[in-house]
């Protein structure tokens, strides 16, 4: 960790006890990125958009389906078929149902919030028949309950739009400010941000937080490990 980053992280947990965890979805529970991006790249190339994984992940990563068709129509310089969602989003799902797994320590984080009754919601660009299939696959479902997982997809209010999570917020009658955003996504931090609540966010070694935080917003975490001794920071306001 960075001086930078400690610093941060100190800021962070001064603030009042956590008394609420949203989670984002892909690539914070499950590890569904790569698997996300490859579907990408191939539904591009048949309307001849030609992208390497690393090209889609730049373009598309956090963004709904809808946002990433029309980034695909003009990258295509034309019109995609009207079906285009509904045809992508179905190649999502049955990739998933194949290769969805959570990253590595989830199953065990949700149990521990589940065994020391600290509620957490579920706020994704993905549609809820998306995260269903995912969390199934990852073999997480039966640790999450059914109406805590909210799409903002179907909301018709992608991030970062904050509605997904206040949305999670409201339903629990917790305020921002004693709310704990888990993402990966610059996208999805901004929702957090708009939203008012602070943000773990998920980041490779020497990846920086943007720069919309003020300090103390936000607390970097590279891995799952990590993520969940600063949520139990946050909540038990013990470092």
């Amino acid at each position: 960790m960075t001086d930078l980053e400690q610093k941060n992280l100190e800021k962070f947990l001064s603030f009042p006890k956590a008394e609420l965890i949203l989670f984002d979805c892909d690539g914070v529970l499950v590890d569904s990125e790569p698997v996300a991006q490859q579907a990408t790249v191939d539904f591009a190339a048949k309307y001849g958009v030609h992208l390497t994984v690393k090209e889609a992940e730049e373009h598309f990563l956090g963004h709904a389906m809808p946002k990433i068709v029309n980034i695909l129509s003009e990258m295509a310089k034309e019109k995609l078929p009207e079906n285009a969602e509904d045809e992508l989003r179905n190649f999502f799902i049955s990739l998933m149902k194949e290769k969805a797994k959570p990253l590595t320590g989830v199953k065990s984080l949700l149990q521990r919030l589940n065994k020391e009754n600290i509620p957490f919601h579920i706020g994704s660009n993905s549609s809820l028949k998306e995260m269903v299939v995912k969390f199934e696959a990852s073999k997480i479902a039966e640790d999450i309950k059914k109406d805590h997982i909210h799409s903002a997809a179907d909301m018709k209010q992608p991030k970062p739009d904050p509605a997904v999570y206040l949305l999670g917020a409201e339903k629990e009658g917790i305020s921002p400010e004693k709310t704990i955003v888990v993402e990966d996504s610059d996208t999805g931090a901004k929702a957090a941000f708009n939203a008012g609540m602070r943000c773990i966010l998920l980041r490779s070694e020497g990846q920086k937080a943007p720069g919309f935080f003020k300090e103390g917003q936000v607390a970097i975490a590279h891995n799952i490990a990590e993520v969940e001794k600063i949520i139990f920071a946050a909540v038990t306001g013990k470092s």
